[in-house]
């Protein structure tokens, strides 16, 4: 007679001679890696010093940039090279804006998102999309969260030309639905309810404001629809005057410095400079001293604690579907701008955040959304991160346990039909395993 032992990797017999107990082996060999995760140490110190002594250049060519008159022409002549990056609004781009002072008798709305993305080696193939969300009126101490589930098995909406939808596609999705959602509640808490009298209303949604669906990932069509329906629920909060922004924390990307590269070239060198740093066949990063800097990095060294930039509007083939103008008359669009933010006390923290057009043309929101992001993050003194979206993630994430619950009650929703679904071989094997 045998015992049947079932090891992580395998299925392993052994003679009955009592009660084996066997360890789970470790397959990542760590002291093979060891060398190598010492090394990065002191790699990453030496880049940092390195990347370190050309930032004095960059802060220099701030100032520089600001005080050149062709700027907003140079912007005009790169934009028909397909040009990425950032382009000055009315304001000296080198502007710093100190903190507001607090603000009272706002209302906070701030929704976040996340996802159990489809597999087709699952015994029933679905996803499921969480919206969360939490409302704050600063100064009272009233706050509601709560979130919004959807799960989908619908094949129409699961499958696309035979496999299950894209990553990027799901994500496009949900950003959506977050979208949608912090518009219908900022217009509920502006207009008031029986519940509650009206509220002056700040949106915030976790990362990029702007959907960015031009991915061959997604199909054409997806892609515009989902721009349809993106703009539409953005259409909602803009003809109601809400300001809602996008909050980044600690952002990459370097759509300042790549102004800055082109503002420092000389003007006879400017056409040899966007043959070969702009359009689809540009090189990776820009030209010393910004390469491989970020934005992030020049306004750690020059945003006080509370201040913000300036507002830059972002020259991308992306953002050209939100220039359209709104239908109010007002001439302002859902072009997305941005501006950097420094939310730390005594250490830098920056963040970027993402508002549209018609907010960073009216000064009274631009202020208070930026009143609103410093009070939230001072909330959270260890970690500056705006407080609201704190809670609205801790509202939306989906943990491994209640994964596994969701798929336990579909598995039995299966056999109170008469159906037994199982998952493909591979899966079955990675269980046992695992």
């Amino acid at each position: 007679m045998h015992i049947a032992i079932i090891l992580p990797q395998r299925r392993v017999e052994l003679p009955s001679t009592g009660v084996a107990e066997v360890p789970s082996p470790m397959t990542l060999q760590l002291h093979k890696l060891a060398e190598a995760i010492r090394e990065v140490g002191r790699a990453l110190a030496d880049r940092l010093h390195e990347r370190e002594a050309r930032l004095p250049q960059v802060v220099d060519a701030l100032r520089l940039a600001s005080q050149q008159s062709d700027l907003a022409e140079r912007v005009d002549r790169a934009q028909g090279r397909s040009w990425f990056g950032a382009a000055p609004t009315e304001e000296a781009i080198d502007r710093i804006h100190p903190a507001p002072a607090a603000r009272t008798g706002l209302t906070v709305v701030a929704t976040d998102g996340s996802q159990i993305y489809p597999d087709r080696h699952a015994a029933l193939p679905y996803y499921a999309v969480n919206i969360g969300y939490f409302i704050v009126r600063l100064g009272t101490g009233q706050t509601h969260a709560d979130s919004q589930p959807e799960i989908v098995t619908d094949p129409a909406r699961l499958f696309s030309r035979g496999e299950p939808i894209s990553a990027p596609t799901l994500n496009a999705r949900r950003k959506v639905g977050e979208t949608r959602v912090l518009a219908e509640l900022c217009l509920r808490e502006a207009a008031g309810s029986d519940s509650s009298e009206a509220h002056v209303v700040v949106g915030l949604i976790d990362g990029s404001l702007a959907l960015r669906v031009r991915n061959e990932a997604i199909p054409g069509e997806e892609q515009r629809e989902l721009e349809r329906e993106y703009l539409a629920a953005m259409e909602i909060v803009a003809l109601a005057n809400i300001p809602v922004a996008g909050y980044i924390a600690r952002p990459g990307g370097s759509p300042l410095l790549s102004l800055l590269a082109l503002a420092l070239q000389p003007a006879d060198k400017l056409e040899a400079y966007l043959a070969e740093y702009a359009g689809p066949l540009r090189p990776a990063g820009l030209p010393p001293p910004f390469r491989d800097l970020t934005d992030r990095e020049l306004f750690s060294r020059v945003l006080p604690s509370g201040a913000r930039s300036a507002v830059f509007e972002f020259i991308a083939e992306w953002n050209h579907v939100y220039q359209k103008p709104l239908p109010n008359g007002s001439g302002h669009s859902q072009s997305s701008h941005f501006f950097y933010l420094n939310v730390g006390r005594d250490d830098p923290v920056l963040a970027r955040v993402e508002i549209p057009h018609w907010v960073a043309a009216q000064p009274v929101l631009l202020e208070r959304v930026h009143a609103v992001l410093v009070e939230q993050s001072r909330v959270t003194l260890d970690d500056p991160y705006p407080y609201a979206l704190a809670r609205a993630d801790e509202e939306a994430v989906i943990r491994a346990p209640e994964k596994a619950q969701v798929e336990r009650m579909l598995a039995q929703s299966l056999l109170a039909a008469g159906l037994r679904a199982s998952p493909s071989e591979k899966q079955a094997h990675k269980q046992r395993a695992r």
